[in-house]
């Protein structure tokens, strides 16, 4: 198993961020329920990110474990933060 650079971590972190935020920029457009789409389907992509690193074949168990705690870490940063950018129905 090789160990995975941080700047492959950071990079990927920053594209899924950026691909977060224009989705939920397009909702905000489309729909007045923009806020509680993005954040069904933000947690929806979190469950589904879990998918590699812990049915990985190969993958030691601490490896699992700590992708699985970088997925979760990212998530808990990204989701409250633009969350709170994002305008609530009543605010429209």
């Amino acid at each position: 198993m090789e160990a995975v650079p941080l700047g492959a971590v950071v990079h990927m972190s920053l594209v899924t961020s950026l691909a977060g935020w224009a989705l939920l920029a397009v909702l905000e457009r489309l729909t007045r329920l923009a806020r509680t789409a993005w954040t069904v389907i933000a947690l929806s992509v979190l469950v589904i990110s879990y998918g590699g690193p812990l049915l990985g074949a190969g993958i030691p168990t601490g490896s699992r474990i700590t992708l699985a705690l970088m997925h979760t870490t990212v998530a808990a940063v990204l989701i409250p933060v633009f969350r709170s950018t994002s305008p609530t129905v009543a605010a429209r």
